[in-house]
């Protein structure tokens, strides 16, 4: 088993042979800036970076399909979420409380924005979603508010 410190903690690389970044695996890593997954990571579980207060931005590989509960929870100075791959799944509170998001564009085959993704993401300005989307949840962007450009597509049920 190996042991970090939490507190020191800066650049994280992660190898190929990892394949799932476990349940709160980094949750709680304060000085944590940087965040390598490899490609070949195929899953991220609940609340994985949640905490990560100086996490500044991040690249989903392509194998992911699910950002899921709380993942980037309380990562105040994220701004930046790029996705390679095809996500079908956001799961509540994913994003909750990234002071810095600026952006968000939702990848193409996400159906529903759940309750509390974007709650007080106080610089989200501008959110882009594709038309797989049929739901937004109640409460889904409380929070966020700076939000100037909510791109609603017409395949919106709810």
């Amino acid at each position: 088993m190996i042991y970090f410190s939490k507190l020191k903690l800066q650049i994280i690389v992660v190898p190929d042979w990892i394949k799932t970044i476990q349940k709160e695996a980094y949750k709680g890593f304060v000085s944590l800036e940087v965040i390598k997954l490899s490609k070949c990571t195929q899953k991220i579980e609940e609340s994985a970076f949640s905490g990560c207060g100086k996490l500044n931005e991040m690249t989903i590989p392509g194998e992911v399909s699910q950002i899921a509960k709380c993942t980037f929870k309380g990562c105040k100075r994220l701004r930046k979420i790029d996705f390679e791959g095809v996500l079908t799944s956001i799961d509540e509170s994913a994003f909750s409380g990234c002071e810095q998001l600026f952006e968000m564009i939702i990848p193409k085959g996400v159906t529903k924005i759940k309750k509390d993704t974007f709650k007080g993401c106080k610089n989200l300005r501008r959110v882009i979603l594709p038309d797989s989307i049929t739901i937004i949840e109640k409460g889904a962007f409380s929070g966020c508010e700076n939000l100037e450009i909510l791109d609603i597509p017409d395949s919106i049920d709810q």
